[in-house]
C-alpha cells in the first residue's frame, strides 16, 4: 500500500523545464518537444516563479493568432499554486484535484523552485502500486 509517509520530495521531478518570463511561446514549445513534458515553469526577477505554461496554454495562444513570437508571461497562468517540498504527498494530489491542475510547482524552504509533481507522478506511482499488489 502506498505510505501515508510519502513527502512530495520523494515523488517531485528536479529535472525542471523553465523559462523566463520574456521567453517566446516557440522557445518553451521547443523544451516542451524535446524533453518531452506538457509544462513550462515561468521566472520572473530573482529566478521567482511567476508563472506556468502548459501545451495547452501554446496551442491555445497558436490557435488565436497563428503565431508563436508571444512571449510567455503573455500567455503563462499567473500566481500559480505551489507546495512545499516537505508536505505529505496525499496533500500534492488533493491540491491539485481541488484546482483541477496537472502541474504543481515545489519550492523548498527559501521559497526557490525545487521540483515539480504532475499528475503523470501519481500514475506512475498508482501504477507501480498495482503492478507490486498484483500477486
Amino acid at each position: 500500500m502506498i505510505g501515508a509517509n510519502l513527502k512530495v520530495s520523494d515523488l517531485m521531478s528536479t529535472q525542471l523545464i523553465v523559462a523566463h518570463i520574456d521567453d517566446t511561446m516557440e522557445f518553451a514549445e521547443f523544451d516542451m518537444k524535446t524533453a518531452n513534458v506538457r509544462h513550462v515553469l515561468v521566472v520572473g526577477q530573482n529566478n521567482r516563479l511567476a508563472g506556468v505554461v502548459s501545451d495547452r496554454d501554446v496551442l491555445r495562444a497558436f490557435g488565436a493568432r497563428g503565431d508563436n513570437s508571444l512571449i510567455l508571461g503573455a500567455i503563462m497562468s499567473t500566481n500559480p499554486i505551489t507546495i512545499r517540498d516537505i508536505e505529505p504527498a496525499q496533500k500534492a494530489l488533493e491540491v491539485m484535484l481541488e484546482h483541477k491542475i496537472s502541474c504543481l510547482p515545489v519550492e523548498g524552504d527559501d521559497g526557490q523552485l525545487v521540483g515539480v509533481v504532475t499528475e503523470t507522478d501519481f500514475m506512475q506511482l498508482l501504477h507501480h502500486e498495482m503492478t507490486v499488489n498484483s500477486d
